[in-house]
């Protein structure tokens, strides 16, 4: 049993934004391409009705946007690091991965993060 809504029904501000993250979702998950993406983005912000708004989305709803990051090497990757900058400079560049939290101090130097 669906609902049915008259096209003139007043749109709420909050579903316009639900459906604007839900096509961001899709864009960054690379489900659509940046002309769609901007094209349903502009009819998003110019529509009038909610059956306006859910045509955006009604062929995204049978596919799942993913947007978890999963991190590579995570049991090799250290908790806390720490890279001190005096009075020259530290430079951490090539492969390497971050450490979960960083203590990154620069006293009359610089640190370079590459």
């Amino acid at each position: 049993m669906t609902e049915e809504r008259p096209s003139h029904h007043p749109l709420v501000p909050s579903r316009r934004e639900q459906v604007i993250d839900k096509l961001t979702e899709f864009f960054a998950s690379d489900m659509m391409t940046l002309e769609d993406f901007e094209r349903r983005l502009d009819r998003a912000h110019s529509a009038k009705s909610l059956d306006e708004l859910d045509a955006l989305t009604s062929d995204l709803t049978g596919q799942q946007a993913s947007t978890t990051l999963v991190p590579t090497e995570s049991h090799h990757r250290r908790k806390n690091s720490f890279v001190l900058g005096f009075w020259s400079g530290a430079t951490r560049s090539g492969a390497w991965s971050p450490a979960r939290k960083n203590l990154i101090v620069a006293f009359q130097g610089g640190v370079e993060l590459d």
